[in-house]
């Protein structure tokens, strides 16, 4: 349970835990209190005979019609129903709720001059799993009106909410099935819903989780390839990051070392062309290496530096090796998917590192036309449980 003494207690790891881990929200009786504090003194403007546009008033062309108090509470509740013209595709039920905790935080400071009820209401639909159906564009209107006028409207009976299976439902059969009657709303408090720009912030964090997640996935794939092709470690030294005055670019070198195997540089810490192998002994040295290059078809050159690893280092049968040491099964898998998925191989005869550009930037026509896998996924999966994936005969190198 998570309790909110007010709109400063709203981090984004507040927002993640509630929106997509399901954490449940509690308000203090602080934040009631300055709620209901901000409310009386809207109220008491009211009460004084003082014209509040939007709330005592129409908006734009209306705004010098007064409205009275009965028409003041019509007048909130048409504010939304009027706006919401949107339709499907809907945002992901995450979001949506990552769009009411952010709402939730800015009527937490009692400058909204909603009631405390509207917050206690907001706060266990959090709870009860209320997802409105927000539409995912919303052009039209200035700011976020549309998909606000969506979202807060349930709140009222009126739109649709998201079933657990991603269908539609009317919202008072929603808050029916919960147990609660739809909110009345109160002066200002339609206003209030459509005001701002609350789902910016709940989309800017469903894009930042998303980034993360996908700069692992890189920083992931990067290393499977230092290691996977046993490539020096010097470039991806952290001093570097320190020299340049950027701490984050030293953050991802020192976490790339570290998940390419920290394994020592080549050239460093061992014999002249003799480099060191994670996880084995040190390579068989440039004769071997060369003589092994003549057995597989691929040259690996007089110096060491660049060596592919020796006889014995490799996992897998026939066309489909790929480098052993310092790899478990995943970055083997890895290592294979782009030939599994390509269809193309390492030539024959090929140069030093011939066969990796021939590899990365093919030329077409190929011997046969290769069928792409759907995602990256696919091809992992491909590769990790083929043994030896098949192909068309190699390609000569160039």
């Amino acid at each position: 349970m998570i309790t909110l003494a007010g709109h400063g207690d709203l981090s984004r790891e507040t927002v993640e835990a509630v929106a997509w881990g399901g954490q449940r929200l509690a308000l203090a009786q602080a934040a009631v209190e300055r709620v209901a504090a901000g409310q009386a003194e809207l109220a008491a403007l009211l009460a004084g005979g003082t014209r509040v546009y939007g709330v005592s008033t129409g908006m734009g062309w209306l705004a010098s019609v007064d409205l009275d108090p009965a028409a003041q509470e019509r007048h909130q509740r048409n504010l939304l129903l009027g706006r919401a013209v949107g339709g499907p595709p809907w945002l992901e039920a995450a979001e949506a709720r990552a769009l009411l905790v952010a709402r939730l935080g800015n009527l937490l400071s009692g400058h909204a001059g909603v009631g405390p009820e509207l917050c206690r209401f907001l706060v266990d639909r959090v709870n009860d799993g209320f997802v409105p159906a927000v539409p995912r564009r919303g052009a039209g209107s200035p700011g976020e009106v549309v998909p606000l006028a969506h979202a807060f409207q349930t709140l009222a009976g009126a739109g649709l909410v998201l079933r657990p299976d991603g269908s539609a439902q009317d919202a008072g059969a929603a808050l029916a099935e919960r147990g609660a009657l739809p909110h009345r709303l109160r002066a200002k408090e339609g206003i209030a819903l459509l005001a701002g720009s609350p789902l910016a912030t709940a989309l800017a964090l469903a894009r930042l989780r998303s980034a993360e997640r996908l700069a692992g996935q890189l920083l992931a794939s990067a290393a499977a390839a230092i290691d996977a092709l046993q490539a020096p470690l010097d470039p991806y030294d952290e001093a570097i990051g320190r020299l340049a005055g950027d701490p984050l670019l030293g953050e991802v070198l020192a976490d790339l070392r570290r998940a390419a195997g920290g394994r020592a540089a080549r050239g460093g810490g061992a014999a002249a062309g003799a480099g060191v192998v994670p996880g084995g002994a040190a390579d068989p040295g440039p004769a071997a290496a060369d003589a092994g290059a003549a057995g597989r078809g691929r040259a690996a050159g007089a110096g060491g530096r660049h060596r592919l690893p020796g006889p014995g280092r490799w996992a897998g049968a026939g066309r489909g090796r790929v480098p052993r040491g310092g790899m478990d099964a995943t970055a083997v898998a890895l290592a294979q998917a782009p030939w599994s998925a390509g269809g193309r191989w390492p030539g024959a005869g090929s140069t030093r590192w011939g066969w990796l550009r021939g590899w990365t930037r093919p030329r077409w026509p190929w011997p046969r036309r290769p069928s792409w896998p759907a995602s990256a996924s696919t091809a992992c999966s491909t590769a990790a449980s083929a043994g030896s994936p098949t192909s068309s005969a190699p390609t000569p190198g160039r």
